[in-house]
């Protein structure tokens, strides 16, 4: 799209309901704890949209905007990734062949061994109990908790098989109060910017929506003791392992 420009920036952008989601995937193996007070984790979840601390990830307006200012407007593509999924798209041969202009080989070939799993719900939270316990141990808890987490951890049977009692979620739609002006403001400022926007006033070509699931973590644990019991045993063989840092 660019064949004259040798540096230009590309940037998928995402509909915010799914990359909430993740996010707060990637948060929790990087040691996210949320609200320790789980009356008031899904209002935490709920607010992130509206905290400065997350703007250059959350907002797709705040990342077009460090980008322009950075390229220019004339050297930025934007493309709608929820929109290449929707249309049964490829997103690598979207980037070679709608992005950058070149054919797309036939056939593409991946390491698994380097994938990023998506965690379970259970792992995830399971993930996030044990980054609480071992903050309570004095100890930063950082990927190094959730990779040995991995490695120590059996999540289908035994303490946590009734994990999927305590559930909880918060449900978000993608065209509702915050995410509908984001949205808005990317067609309105950016929209010339994408390759695959929707008509006006949308960058995505449909609302989309979902729930942000959680575990109410303090009752799991006040009713599944044995659970508790295991949470310590990994915590303990990740501390062993020392990998981790005392906090500060």
């Amino acid at each position: 799209m660019l064949p004259d420009r040798k540096v230009f920036a590309v940037a998928f952008l995402r509909e915010p309901v799914g990359l909430l989601a993740s996010w707060i995937q990637e948060m929790v193996k990087h040691g996210w704890i949320g609200s320790t007070d789980d009356a008031k984790h899904g209002e935490v979840i709920a607010e992130m949209f509206l905290r400065p601390v997350y703007d250059s990830v959350l907002r797709g307006t705040s990342v077009a905007e460090k980008l322009v200012g950075a390229f220019g407007p004339s050297q930025v593509l934007l493309v709608a990734f929820n929109n290449v999924l929707d249309a049964g798209q490829d997103l690598f041969r979207c980037m070679a062949e709608d992005v950058v202009g070149i054919p797309a080989p036939d056939k593409l070939a991946f390491d698994d061994a380097n994938l990023n799993t998506r965690m379970t719900l259970e792992q995830q939270e399971l993930n996030r109990l044990l980054n609480q316990t071992i903050t309570r141990r004095g100890f930063e808890a950082t990927i190094h908790v959730h990779l040995g987490m991995l490695r120590h951890a059996n999540f289908d049977i035994g303490p946590f098989a009734p994990i999927r009692n305590y559930v909880r979620a918060t449900r978000f739609r993608s065209r509702e109060g915050v995410h509908a002006g984001i949205e808005r403001r990317l067609a309105d400022e950016f929209g010339d910017l994408f390759v695959n926007k929707a008509e006006s006033p949308y960058v995505f070509h449909r609302e989309h929506e979902g729930e942000i699931e959680w575990v109410d973590l303090n009752r799991f644990c006040s009713e599944n003791p044995r659970a508790v019991t295991e949470i310590n045993r990994i915590a303990d063989a990740v501390i062993q392992e020392g990998q981790l840092v005392a906090r500060q």
